[in-house]
């Protein structure tokens, strides 16, 4: 999966899936870049991100905000 230049600038924008280390950044990368719901729609899913989420490496307030709106998450962490 590839994303957009507005969600990831860097020379390596295009994540194998397949691959833990590259689904985990790919989902901090989109979590913490996202501005348009449309992009979380189009990138994230719940039920991977509800498993990658105690490993994914993001800001305290990011992480307080999604656990906030969705308290499952808080549940794996």
């Amino acid at each position: 999966m590839e994303l957009p230049l507005r969600l990831d600038w860097s020379p390596k924008r295009r994540y194998d899936l397949a691959d833990d280390g590259d689904r985990r950044a790919l989902y901090e990368r989109a979590l913490n870049q996202a501005l348009q719901v449309e992009d979380l729609q189009t990138f994230i899913n719940a039920d991977l991100l509800i498993d990658l989420w105690p490993r994914l490496w993001l800001p305290r307030q990011l992480r307080d905000l999604w656990q906030a709106r969705f308290p499952q998450l808080a549940s794996r962490h």
